[in-house]
């Protein structure tokens, strides 16, 4: 009898007995909630402040960080409404080329792994 105990709680078949306590229906339905989840708090959520920035709406930009802000009861800087402004912050960009990719003995382990 202990020995077909053994046997039976052997750490290959505990995944067969889990499933006679866990069901697939419990498992099966919670990506159902999370989508209905989604679905009905979708449209109460505001628009990303960064995709605003990228279409230049940076009024609404602004209104959301605002009730962000006083959300969370922090102050936004004074000059924000400037540095949201396109070409507020522009540097020159270096230009790169694929070979950047193979200079550092990082990169190119990286890279290695990848492949």
């Amino acid at each position: 009898m202990i020995q077909f105990a053994r046997q039976v709680l052997s750490p290959k078949n505990l995944n067969y007995i889990s499933l006679l306590f866990v069901t697939t229906m419990r498992i099966a339905m919670k990506p159902r909630y999370r989508l209905v989840w989604i679905l009905k708090r979708g449209w109460v959520l505001p628009e990303s402040p960064r995709w605003l920035l990228a279409l230049g709406r940076t009024t609404e930009v602004m209104s959301i960080l605002e009730s962000a802000c006083k959300f969370n009861g922090k102050k936004l800087p004074p000059n924000l409404d400037k540095q949201l402004l396109p070409g507020a912050n522009d540097e020159p960009v270096e230009n790169v080329s694929v070979l950047d990719l193979f200079k550092t003995v990082q990169m190119r382990k990286g890279l290695c792994a990848c492949f």
